[in-house]
Protein backbone atom coordinates (compact mmCIF):
# COMPACT_ATOMS: atom_id res chain seq x y z
CA UNK A 1 0.00 0.00 0.00
CA UNK A 2 1.33 3.34 -0.82
CA UNK A 3 1.54 6.43 1.75
CA UNK A 4 -1.09 9.21 0.54
CA UNK A 5 -1.39 12.85 2.19
CA UNK A 6 -4.79 14.71 2.14
CA UNK A 7 -3.36 17.60 -0.43
CA UNK A 8 -4.35 20.92 0.17
CA UNK A 9 -4.41 22.55 -3.56
CA UNK A 10 -6.42 19.46 -4.69
CA UNK A 11 -8.08 18.53 -1.79
CA UNK A 12 -7.53 15.21 -2.49
CA UNK A 13 -5.57 12.55 -1.14
CA UNK A 14 -2.65 12.15 -3.14
CA UNK A 15 0.32 9.03 -3.28
CA UNK A 16 3.62 9.60 -2.29
CA UNK A 17 5.54 8.59 -5.92
CA UNK A 18 6.99 4.88 -5.07
CA UNK A 19 10.41 6.14 -6.28
CA UNK A 20 12.74 6.30 -3.34
CA UNK A 21 16.02 6.56 -4.67
CA UNK A 22 15.46 10.93 -4.99
CA UNK A 23 15.20 12.61 -1.57
CA UNK A 24 11.67 14.38 -0.84
CA UNK A 25 12.35 17.86 -0.27
CA UNK A 26 10.01 19.31 2.50
CA UNK A 27 9.43 23.09 3.65
CA UNK A 28 7.64 23.73 6.51
CA UNK A 29 6.87 27.07 7.66
CA UNK A 30 8.09 27.47 11.25
CA UNK A 31 8.28 30.27 13.80
CA UNK A 32 8.65 34.07 14.31
CA UNK A 33 10.22 33.99 17.60
CA UNK A 34 8.96 36.95 19.37
CA UNK A 35 7.90 35.53 22.04
CA UNK A 36 6.88 31.88 23.92
CA UNK A 37 6.30 28.97 22.03
CA UNK A 38 2.67 27.55 22.19
CA UNK A 39 1.37 24.77 21.70
CA UNK A 40 0.01 25.34 17.88
CA UNK A 41 3.55 25.67 16.76
CA UNK A 42 4.68 22.17 18.87
CA UNK A 43 1.38 20.71 17.09
CA UNK A 44 2.78 21.54 14.10
CA UNK A 45 6.24 20.07 14.54
CA UNK A 46 5.15 17.04 15.61
CA UNK A 47 2.86 16.86 12.74
CA UNK A 48 5.16 16.88 9.75
CA UNK A 49 8.15 15.15 12.01
CA UNK A 50 5.69 12.00 12.45
CA UNK A 51 4.94 12.40 8.38
CA UNK A 52 8.80 12.70 8.03
CA UNK A 53 9.38 9.22 9.90
CA UNK A 54 6.26 7.33 8.27
CA UNK A 55 7.74 8.11 4.71
CA UNK A 56 11.40 6.94 6.01
CA UNK A 57 10.09 3.93 7.58
CA UNK A 58 8.94 3.16 4.33
CA UNK A 59 12.58 3.37 2.39
CA UNK A 60 12.58 7.24 1.79
CA UNK A 61 14.82 10.10 2.54
CA UNK A 62 13.27 13.40 3.33
CA UNK A 63 15.26 16.63 3.82
CA UNK A 64 12.73 18.67 6.22
CA UNK A 65 13.78 22.14 6.52
CA UNK A 66 11.54 25.07 8.95
CA UNK A 67 12.31 28.30 8.51
CA UNK A 68 12.69 30.95 11.36
CA UNK A 69 11.70 34.08 10.30
CA UNK A 70 13.20 36.11 12.14
CA UNK A 71 12.62 39.75 10.09
CA UNK A 72 9.23 40.91 11.11
CA UNK A 73 6.83 43.59 12.39
CA UNK A 74 6.44 41.54 15.44
CA UNK A 75 10.01 40.91 16.48
CA UNK A 76 10.65 44.33 15.73
CA UNK A 77 7.94 46.13 18.04
CA UNK A 78 8.50 43.78 20.83
CA UNK A 79 12.34 44.21 20.84
CA UNK A 80 11.72 47.76 20.82
CA UNK A 81 9.92 47.42 24.01
CA UNK A 82 12.06 45.54 26.00
CA UNK A 83 15.11 47.43 25.13
CA UNK A 84 16.57 44.45 23.20
CA UNK A 85 18.20 44.06 20.09
CA UNK A 86 15.43 42.48 17.26
CA UNK A 87 18.59 39.32 16.54
CA UNK A 88 18.90 38.85 19.67
CA UNK A 89 15.25 38.46 21.02
CA UNK A 90 15.02 36.56 17.50
CA UNK A 91 17.76 34.14 18.36
CA UNK A 92 17.16 34.04 21.93
CA UNK A 93 13.21 32.66 21.64
CA UNK A 94 14.24 30.37 18.63
CA UNK A 95 17.32 28.15 20.40
CA UNK A 96 14.39 28.11 23.45
CA UNK A 97 12.20 26.30 20.87
CA UNK A 98 14.23 24.12 19.30
CA UNK A 99 15.19 23.21 23.35
CA UNK A 100 11.54 22.23 24.19
CA UNK A 101 10.89 20.44 20.36
CA UNK A 102 13.73 18.20 21.20
CA UNK A 103 11.65 17.42 24.83
CA UNK A 104 8.61 16.21 22.26
CA UNK A 105 11.40 14.38 19.96
CA UNK A 106 10.15 16.33 17.46
CA UNK A 107 13.54 16.45 15.67
CA UNK A 108 16.88 18.39 14.95
CA UNK A 109 16.34 19.62 11.56
CA UNK A 110 17.77 22.59 9.34
CA UNK A 111 16.35 26.09 10.17
CA UNK A 112 17.24 28.60 8.00
CA UNK A 113 16.57 32.21 9.16
CA UNK A 114 15.35 34.97 7.04
CA UNK A 115 18.09 37.19 7.92
CA UNK A 116 20.36 34.84 6.76
CA UNK A 117 18.80 34.82 2.60
CA UNK A 118 18.82 38.25 2.14
CA UNK A 119 21.11 38.72 -1.03
CA UNK A 120 18.73 35.52 -2.39
CA UNK A 121 15.59 37.69 -1.33
CA UNK A 122 17.04 40.73 -3.43
CA UNK A 123 17.92 38.61 -6.56
CA UNK A 124 14.22 37.06 -6.47
CA UNK A 125 12.85 40.25 -5.95
CA UNK A 126 14.56 42.11 -8.91
CA UNK A 127 13.11 38.82 -11.06
CA UNK A 128 10.36 38.95 -10.28
CA UNK A 129 10.45 43.77 -11.75
CA UNK A 130 12.54 42.20 -14.71
CA UNK A 131 9.66 40.25 -15.40
CA UNK A 132 6.72 42.50 -14.83
CA UNK A 133 5.36 40.77 -11.85
CA UNK A 134 6.53 43.91 -9.84
CA UNK A 135 7.66 47.43 -9.20
CA UNK A 136 9.24 50.00 -7.36
CA UNK A 137 6.75 52.72 -5.37
CA UNK A 138 7.14 54.90 -2.42
CA UNK A 139 9.57 55.29 0.02
CA UNK A 140 11.94 52.60 -0.98
CA UNK A 141 9.20 49.89 -1.22
CA UNK A 142 8.63 47.39 -3.78
CA UNK A 143 5.17 46.14 -3.89
CA UNK A 144 4.38 42.45 -6.30
CA UNK A 145 1.39 43.51 -8.69
CA UNK A 146 -1.31 40.59 -7.80
CA UNK A 147 -3.17 40.97 -11.53
CA UNK A 148 0.07 40.59 -12.98
CA UNK A 149 -0.25 36.94 -12.15
CA UNK A 150 -2.73 34.97 -9.60
CA UNK A 151 -1.16 31.46 -9.51
CA UNK A 152 -3.96 28.28 -7.99
CA UNK A 153 -5.78 29.45 -5.30
CA UNK A 154 -5.11 27.18 -1.80
CA UNK A 155 -8.29 28.30 -0.72
CA UNK A 156 -11.52 30.47 -2.55
CA UNK A 157 -10.40 33.97 -1.79
CA UNK A 158 -10.46 37.40 -3.71
CA UNK A 159 -8.28 39.41 -4.64
CA UNK A 160 -9.27 42.73 -2.56
CA UNK A 161 -8.68 40.04 0.68
CA UNK A 162 -4.96 39.23 -0.28
CA UNK A 163 -4.07 43.07 -1.02
CA UNK A 164 -5.52 43.84 2.43
CA UNK A 165 -3.92 40.94 4.30
CA UNK A 166 -0.66 40.50 2.09
CA UNK A 167 0.65 44.43 2.99
CA UNK A 168 -1.20 44.70 6.31
CA UNK A 169 -1.07 48.59 5.69
CA UNK A 170 -2.22 50.76 2.71
CA UNK A 171 0.31 52.30 0.50
CA UNK A 172 0.24 56.10 -1.49
CA UNK A 173 2.33 53.91 -4.18
CA UNK A 174 0.29 51.26 -4.73
CA UNK A 175 -0.96 50.67 -8.68
CA UNK A 176 -3.51 49.09 -7.45
CA UNK A 177 -4.91 48.02 -3.99
CA UNK A 178 -4.86 44.63 -4.17
CA UNK A 179 -0.77 44.13 -4.58
CA UNK A 180 1.52 43.42 -1.45
CA UNK A 181 4.92 44.67 -0.33
CA UNK A 182 7.78 42.76 -0.87
CA UNK A 183 10.29 44.83 0.10
CA UNK A 184 9.88 47.71 3.03
CA UNK A 185 11.70 51.26 2.49
CA UNK A 186 13.75 51.65 5.51
CA UNK A 187 12.32 53.07 8.92
CA UNK A 188 14.09 54.47 11.76
CA UNK A 189 15.54 52.32 14.33
CA UNK A 190 14.59 49.24 12.33
CA UNK A 191 16.89 46.93 10.85
CA UNK A 192 17.70 47.24 6.86
CA UNK A 193 20.09 46.44 4.34
CA UNK A 194 21.33 47.59 0.65
CA UNK A 195 19.55 46.84 -2.05
CA UNK A 196 18.83 48.37 -5.83
CA UNK A 197 15.92 50.41 -4.13
CA UNK A 198 18.03 52.08 -1.44
CA UNK A 199 17.89 50.49 2.41
CA UNK A 200 15.10 48.13 3.92
CA UNK A 201 14.23 45.16 4.93
CA UNK A 202 12.09 41.89 3.61
CA UNK A 203 8.32 41.36 3.46
CA UNK A 204 6.73 38.68 5.02
CA UNK A 205 5.80 36.67 2.14
CA UNK A 206 9.00 37.14 0.04
CA UNK A 207 11.20 35.09 2.89
CA UNK A 208 10.18 31.72 2.26
CA UNK A 209 10.02 31.98 -1.19
CA UNK A 210 13.05 33.36 -1.67
CA UNK A 211 14.69 30.16 1.60
CA UNK A 212 12.57 27.38 -0.71
CA UNK A 213 14.34 28.09 -3.88
CA UNK A 214 17.65 28.78 -2.34
CA UNK A 215 17.57 25.22 -0.10
CA UNK A 216 16.06 23.45 -3.01
CA UNK A 217 14.82 25.26 -6.30
CA UNK A 218 12.13 26.07 -7.59
CA UNK A 219 9.96 23.26 -7.02
CA UNK A 220 9.43 21.40 -3.88
CA UNK A 221 7.88 18.03 -2.93
CA UNK A 222 5.77 19.07 0.08
CA UNK A 223 5.19 22.63 1.61
CA UNK A 224 3.43 22.49 4.95
CA UNK A 225 2.36 25.07 7.53
CA UNK A 226 -0.88 25.37 9.48
CA UNK A 227 -4.42 25.45 8.15
CA UNK A 228 -4.45 29.53 8.88
CA UNK A 229 -0.86 29.92 6.73
CA UNK A 230 -2.75 29.06 3.69
CA UNK A 231 -4.09 32.57 3.12
CA UNK A 232 -2.62 34.74 2.77
CA UNK A 233 0.73 33.55 3.52
CA UNK A 234 1.32 30.46 0.94
CA UNK A 235 -0.99 32.03 -1.62
CA UNK A 236 1.43 34.78 -1.77
CA UNK A 237 4.35 32.80 -1.84
CA UNK A 238 2.66 30.77 -5.25
CA UNK A 239 1.63 33.89 -6.59
CA UNK A 240 5.73 34.99 -6.24
CA UNK A 241 7.24 31.59 -6.62
CA UNK A 242 5.46 30.72 -9.85
CA UNK A 243 6.08 34.00 -11.14
CA UNK A 244 9.42 33.89 -11.06
CA UNK A 245 10.29 30.66 -12.23
CA UNK A 246 7.57 29.51 -14.01
CA UNK A 247 7.17 26.41 -12.15
CA UNK A 248 4.94 24.95 -9.35
CA UNK A 249 6.32 26.07 -5.91
CA UNK A 250 5.12 22.64 -4.44
CA UNK A 251 4.02 19.13 -5.86
CA UNK A 252 1.83 18.89 -2.74
CA UNK A 253 0.70 21.10 0.18
CA UNK A 254 -0.26 19.87 3.48
CA UNK A 255 -1.93 21.98 6.55
CA UNK A 256 -2.57 20.44 9.78
CA UNK A 257 -5.58 21.78 12.10
CA UNK A 258 -5.67 24.61 14.63
CA UNK A 259 -5.22 23.95 18.17
CA UNK A 260 -8.59 24.86 19.99
CA UNK A 261 -9.37 25.27 23.59
CA UNK A 262 -11.97 23.54 25.33
CA UNK A 263 -14.67 25.51 24.57
CA UNK A 264 -14.50 24.86 20.64
CA UNK A 265 -12.43 28.61 20.41
CA UNK A 266 -8.73 28.62 18.41
CA UNK A 267 -5.97 29.98 20.79
CA UNK A 268 -4.92 33.19 20.54
CA UNK A 269 -3.18 35.52 22.43
CA UNK A 270 -6.29 38.07 22.42
CA UNK A 271 -8.76 35.85 23.87
CA UNK A 272 -6.03 34.97 26.39
CA UNK A 273 -6.65 31.37 25.85
CA UNK A 274 -3.17 30.19 24.49
CA UNK A 275 -1.51 27.39 26.09
CA UNK A 276 2.38 27.84 26.20
CA UNK A 277 4.38 25.02 25.49
CA UNK A 278 6.52 25.36 28.10
CA UNK A 279 3.82 25.07 30.59
CA UNK A 280 2.45 22.14 28.93
CA UNK A 281 5.49 20.34 29.15
CA UNK A 282 5.77 21.00 32.63
CA UNK A 283 2.16 19.79 33.37
CA UNK A 284 2.87 17.22 31.85
CA UNK A 285 6.20 16.11 33.23
CA UNK A 286 4.07 16.61 36.60
CA UNK A 287 1.48 14.13 35.18
CA UNK A 288 3.82 11.13 33.99
CA UNK A 289 7.83 11.86 35.42
CA UNK A 290 9.82 11.09 33.04
CA UNK A 291 7.51 10.86 30.06
CA UNK A 292 6.33 14.43 29.70
CA UNK A 293 7.28 15.12 25.96
CA UNK A 294 5.63 11.50 25.53
CA UNK A 295 2.72 12.71 27.21
CA UNK A 296 2.16 16.50 25.03
CA UNK A 297 3.16 14.40 22.10
CA UNK A 298 0.48 11.63 22.09
CA UNK A 299 -1.88 14.41 22.59
CA UNK A 300 -0.89 16.71 19.91
CA UNK A 301 -1.40 13.67 17.43
CA UNK A 302 -4.88 12.78 19.59
CA UNK A 303 -6.98 14.05 16.72
CA UNK A 304 -6.44 13.34 12.81
CA UNK A 305 -3.57 16.38 11.48
CA UNK A 306 -5.91 18.05 9.03
CA UNK A 307 -9.02 18.47 11.58
CA UNK A 308 -9.02 21.11 15.20
CA UNK A 309 -7.37 20.03 18.09
CA UNK A 310 -9.42 20.38 21.20
CA UNK A 311 -6.97 20.77 24.07
CA UNK A 312 -8.22 20.90 27.63
CA UNK A 313 -4.81 21.80 29.54
CA UNK A 314 -5.65 18.95 32.34
CA UNK A 315 -7.89 16.42 30.80
CA UNK A 316 -6.26 15.91 27.55
CA UNK A 317 -2.82 15.33 29.55
CA UNK A 318 -4.28 13.13 31.81
CA UNK A 319 -6.14 10.64 28.97
CA UNK A 320 -2.65 10.81 27.08
CA UNK A 321 -1.15 9.55 30.27
CA UNK A 322 -3.62 6.71 30.70
CA UNK A 323 -3.33 5.78 27.20
CA UNK A 324 0.33 5.67 26.94
CA UNK A 325 1.16 3.93 30.19
CA UNK A 326 -1.65 0.95 29.56
CA UNK A 327 0.23 0.72 26.13
CA UNK A 328 3.72 1.08 27.88
CA UNK A 329 2.80 -1.84 30.45
CA UNK A 330 1.75 -4.31 27.65
CA UNK A 331 4.80 -3.33 25.50
CA UNK A 332 7.48 -5.73 25.06
CA UNK A 333 10.67 -5.43 23.08
CA UNK A 334 10.99 -8.24 20.10
CA UNK A 335 10.77 -8.93 16.88
CA UNK A 336 7.37 -8.01 14.83
CA UNK A 337 6.04 -10.37 12.57
CA UNK A 338 5.42 -9.04 9.07
CA UNK A 339 1.40 -9.72 9.42
CA UNK A 340 1.81 -7.40 12.40
CA UNK A 341 4.36 -4.65 10.63
CA UNK A 342 1.58 -4.52 7.89
CA UNK A 343 -1.26 -4.22 10.87
CA UNK A 344 1.12 -1.11 12.74
CA UNK A 345 1.68 -0.06 9.09
CA UNK A 346 -1.68 0.62 7.52
CA UNK A 347 -3.18 3.35 9.50
CA UNK A 348 -0.38 5.88 9.49
CA UNK A 349 0.06 5.39 5.85
CA UNK A 350 -3.61 6.02 5.11
CA UNK A 351 -3.48 9.93 6.06
CA UNK A 352 -1.45 9.58 9.03
CA UNK A 353 -4.58 8.52 10.61
CA UNK A 354 -3.46 8.51 13.96
CA UNK A 355 -7.10 8.29 15.93
CA UNK A 356 -7.09 4.68 14.30
CA UNK A 357 -3.57 4.19 15.01
CA UNK A 358 -4.46 4.72 18.50
CA UNK A 359 -7.60 2.18 18.62
CA UNK A 360 -5.29 -0.16 16.50
CA UNK A 361 -3.04 0.10 19.96
CA UNK A 362 -5.84 -0.35 22.02
CA UNK A 363 -6.53 -3.81 19.85
CA UNK A 364 -2.76 -5.05 20.46
CA UNK A 365 -2.73 -4.69 24.16
CA UNK A 366 -5.97 -6.51 24.26
CA UNK A 367 -4.23 -9.36 22.62
CA UNK A 368 -1.00 -9.21 24.52
CA UNK A 369 -3.39 -9.47 27.64
CA UNK A 370 -4.47 -12.70 25.81
CA UNK A 371 -0.85 -13.81 25.87
CA UNK A 372 -0.05 -12.76 22.43
CA UNK A 373 4.25 -12.10 22.64
CA UNK A 374 3.68 -10.81 18.85
CA UNK A 375 1.05 -8.28 19.66
CA UNK A 376 3.28 -7.21 23.32
CA UNK A 377 6.19 -6.58 20.72
CA UNK A 378 3.76 -4.91 18.17
CA UNK A 379 2.70 -1.97 21.30
CA UNK A 380 6.10 -1.58 21.41
CA UNK A 381 7.65 -0.91 18.33
CA UNK A 382 4.09 1.06 17.77
CA UNK A 383 5.09 3.73 20.12
CA UNK A 384 8.88 3.96 18.83
CA UNK A 385 7.08 4.75 15.67
CA UNK A 386 5.08 7.37 16.93
CA UNK A 387 8.03 9.13 18.73
CA UNK A 388 7.60 7.59 21.97
CA UNK A 389 11.21 7.06 23.22
CA UNK A 390 12.47 4.01 24.75
CA UNK A 391 13.13 6.10 27.88
CA UNK A 392 9.82 7.26 27.99
CA UNK A 393 8.28 3.92 27.80
CA UNK A 394 10.37 2.73 30.33
CA UNK A 395 9.59 5.37 32.50
CA UNK A 396 5.59 4.63 31.91
CA UNK A 397 6.15 1.21 32.62
CA UNK A 398 6.39 2.07 36.71
CA UNK A 399 3.04 2.40 38.43
CA UNK A 400 1.05 5.14 37.58
CA UNK A 401 1.68 8.16 39.96
CA UNK A 402 -0.65 10.93 39.13
CA UNK A 403 0.29 14.16 40.82
CA UNK A 404 -1.68 17.83 40.46
CA UNK A 405 0.06 20.11 38.38
CA UNK A 406 0.93 23.30 40.65
CA UNK A 407 -0.84 25.66 39.38
CA UNK A 408 -3.99 23.35 39.91
CA UNK A 409 -3.38 22.88 43.24
CA UNK A 410 -2.67 26.91 44.34
CA UNK A 411 -6.20 26.70 43.13
CA UNK A 412 -7.60 23.84 45.13
CA UNK A 413 -5.96 25.24 48.39
CA UNK A 414 -7.61 29.16 47.00
CA UNK A 415 -11.16 27.18 47.04
CA UNK A 416 -10.52 25.32 50.26
CA UNK A 417 -9.83 29.01 51.64
CA UNK A 418 -12.75 30.27 50.33
CA UNK A 419 -14.62 27.61 52.01
CA UNK A 420 -13.65 27.06 55.33
CA UNK A 421 -14.42 31.20 55.33
CA UNK A 422 -17.77 30.33 53.81
CA UNK A 423 -17.27 32.62 51.41
CA UNK A 424 -18.90 29.68 48.69
CA UNK A 425 -19.86 32.15 46.10
CA UNK A 426 -16.25 32.37 45.29
CA UNK A 427 -15.49 28.65 46.67
CA UNK A 428 -18.08 27.80 42.93
CA UNK A 429 -16.12 30.44 40.75
CA UNK A 430 -12.73 29.05 41.74
CA UNK A 431 -14.41 25.30 40.99
CA UNK A 432 -16.04 26.44 37.73
CA UNK A 433 -12.41 27.76 36.99
CA UNK A 434 -11.12 24.37 37.76
CA UNK A 435 -13.92 22.58 35.06
CA UNK A 436 -12.87 24.79 32.74
CA UNK A 437 -9.04 23.74 33.09
CA UNK A 438 -10.79 19.92 32.95
CA UNK A 439 -10.52 19.23 36.83
CA UNK A 440 -13.88 17.78 38.64
CA UNK A 441 -14.06 18.43 42.49
CA UNK A 442 -15.77 16.59 44.94
CA UNK A 443 -15.85 18.30 48.19
CA UNK A 444 -15.92 16.52 52.25
CA UNK A 445 -17.98 18.05 54.56
CA UNK A 446 -16.55 20.86 56.38
CA UNK A 447 -15.15 20.08 60.07
CA UNK A 448 -17.83 22.93 62.02
CA UNK A 449 -15.56 25.07 64.01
Amino acid sequence: MSIVFQDSLSRQLLAVPHDTTTPISFYACGITPYSDAHIGHARSFVVFDLMRRVLEHDGYTVNLVRNITDVDDKIIAHAAAQNRHWKELAHSFAAQNRQLMSELNAGSYEEPAASEHIPDIIDLVERLIAKGHAYIGENGDVLYSVKSFQGAPLMPHDLEDLGHNGARVQHEGKRDNHDFVLWKGAKLNEPSWPSPWGNGRPGWHIECSAMIEKRFGATIDYHGGGTDLRFPHHQAEIQQSEAAYDRPLAHRWVHHGSVRDGRGRKMSKSLGNVVLLKDALVDAETLAPGAGGAVLRHALLSALWTKPLDFWPATTLKTSVSHLTQWSKIAQKGSVSAPMNERLTAPLQENLNTPKFFALLHELSAEAKRGSQDAAAAVYEGLLRLGVTESAIAALQHEEVIQTPPHIQQLLEQRELHRSNRDFVQADLVRDQLKDLGWDVKDKPLKIK
